[in-house]
């Protein structure tokens, strides 16, 4: 069903609501339910887009908190393999085993206390650095903003586009649950 058809619908001449209220077909009317009908279309869209968008951040977030799992252990391991040579100048330029890449120095406040927090926030950076930035959430569509004198029809048409909008809610449901049962 469309906003626009049931505004159609009730407006005819042969509906028993035109012939009770008085109800005729008017341009302005008719022109704000395709505008409706748009926004339906474009609602149903996005609440598509939204379930994506939703799929794709719990994955990121599972990806990022399995990279930063990974990065703690190489950080725990490399501080553990610190604090085993002695302290020196090399050993902070240096990897302290003969590596010949420079490395930064992990800081001694990772031991104990809050530093395990310091290294899982430094870890889950990086993870987040390596993996790029999350998915982008999906823009909502433009509203509508209804306005004009008392009588001229707001809420009448208010009133179909949330019919509308729930029958259309409640066939996404029907229809994400599977096929009906038998009867």
């Amino acid at each position: 069903m469309s906003v626009l058809r049931s505004y159609l619908k009730l407006v005819s001449g042969s509906s028993r609501a035109a012939a009770q209220f008085g109800l005729r077909r008017d341009a302005a009317q008719v022109l704000v339910a395709e505008r409706m009908d748009a926004l339906l279309d474009e609602l149903r869209l996005h609440k598509v887009a939204l379930n994506k968008y939703t799929e794709e951040q719990r994955a990121y977030n599972g990806e990022v908190a399995r990279q930063a799992e990974a990065i703690l252990q190489m950080k725990k391991r490399r501080q553990e393999k610190e604090a085993a040579l002695p302290l020196s100048h090399d050993r902070h330029l240096y990897g302290g085993d003969g590596e010949d890449l420079p490395m930064a120095p992990l800081s001694r406040s990772g031991r104990g206390g809050d530093g395990r927090g310091k290294l899982e926030r430094e870890a889950f950076k990086e993870a987040r650095q390596l993996l790029g930035p999350p998915p982008r959430k999906p823009t909502a569509p433009k509203s509508l903003y209804l306005h004009g004198q008392v009588g001229v029809g707001k809420t009448f048409l208010m009133d179909l586009f949330y019919e509308n909008a729930q029958a259309l809610s409640s066939a996404e449901n029907d229809s994400s649950s599977g096929p009906p049962a038998p009867a």
